[in-house]
């Protein structure tokens, strides 16, 4: 995981901590060793602590669908990564990336 990959106020891992990205993180990030800092990966308890509501739309045998608001992710069972529009992320500060990209606010825990 790279400084540049982050935003302020994203939820990353420090030494196995979980932290808010700061302006002093990134920093520390480009002038140290990064080895410190890792992503998190979004599990499906991450998805319903954001608010996300889970639904089978196809019946219990589909694959479950992820919705907040008008965002809508598919859990197609491969170690939790979900597909928006082809693209496959696995990390907690990427989803908050795109939920910020696509509705403007920050991804808030409920």
């Amino acid at each position: 995981m790279k400084a540049n990959e982050l935003r302020i106020g994203n939820l990353i891992l420090k030494e196995n901590t979980e932290i808010k990205v700061t302006a002093s993180t990134l920093m520390d990030m480009q002038n140290k060793d990064s080895d410190y800092y890792s992503p998190i990966p979004l599990t499906e308890e991450w998805l319903l602590k954001f608010g996300f509501e889970k639904s089978y739309p196809d019946g219990e045998d589909g694959w479950p669908w992820w919705t907040l608001n008008y965002v809508e992710l598919v859990d197609y069972g491969d170690e939790l990564e979900y597909n928006v529009t082809d693209r496959q992320f696995k990390y907690v500060h990427t989803l908050q990336n795109l939920y910020f990209a696509l509705t403007g606010e920050e991804l808030q825990i409920s």
